[in-house]
């Protein structure tokens, strides 16, 4: 069985820079050879060509429900890297879509499928990270508004997506994450997206520490 090179003894091995994302860029996330095929597509956000798969489909879905929700391009950010910390152990992962509508993170998007119940820890631990007050996790059919620092459920279904005027201009001043609120995120992502991630996915990258 082919491996990625991500996977093969748990480093980044065949491409060597200062930047773990450009050790990486070649890993997209969603995207991995255990995926369906079904041709190309073009991203709605980038206007790139990417790989036509059911989930990127879904991803496509959720970007177009951004943009008819009132946000601008200029508003998500997607596919955002995040450098995972466990131990000595580095792997990166990338985040579906961030929305900062005025300039500052207001929404953190998951999407995996199956049970969205299963994202919402490791969503909120992402949004924690990312500095997200509300967090969506969805599998593209459902979806879950929750408030990142209680975890309450705010709303359900995929018309939960807040359009900006519902947002305050002015995000309140979250108190920043303790250092062991921080160290607590990072191992229950790399839990969830790294060590419980399918053999053949080759959208998590492990890093080599030597580098970093």
């Amino acid at each position: 069985m082919h491996k990625s090179p991500c996977l093969v003894k748990g480093r980044c091995q065949d491409k060597k820079t200062d930047s773990p994302e450009k050790d990486c860029n070649h890993e997209r996330a969603g995207m991995g050879k255990h995926h369906l095929v079904l041709g190309s597509m073009q991203d709605i956000l980038s206007e790139q060509t990417i790989e036509d798969n059911h989930d990127n489909r879904y991803r496509q879905k959720l970007a177009k429900l951004l943009l008819d929700a009132g946000y601008t391009k200029q508003n998500i950010s997607s596919h955002i890297p995040l450098v995972l910390k466990c131990d000595e152990k580095r792997a990166l992962i990338h985040l579906d879509f961030l929305v900062k509508p005025h300039g500052k993170a207001a929404i953190l998007i998951r999407y995996g499928p199956g049970s969205i119940v299963t994202r919402r820890t490791p969503g909120r631990a992402a949004a924690l990270l990312m500095d997200a007050p509300l967090l969506l996790v969805t599998n593209g059919e459902d979806a879950e508004l929750l408030e990142t620092r209680t975890g309450n459920l705010l709303s359900r279904g995929l018309n939960s997506i807040p359009p900006p005027e519902d947002l305050p201009p002015v995000q309140p001043a979250a108190p920043p994450l303790t250092p062991s609120i921080e160290e607590r995120c990072h191992r229950i992502l790399y839990a969830f997206e790294v060590n419980d991630a399918c053999p053949c996915d080759d959208a998590v990258c492990h890093l080599d520490t030597e580098k970093l």
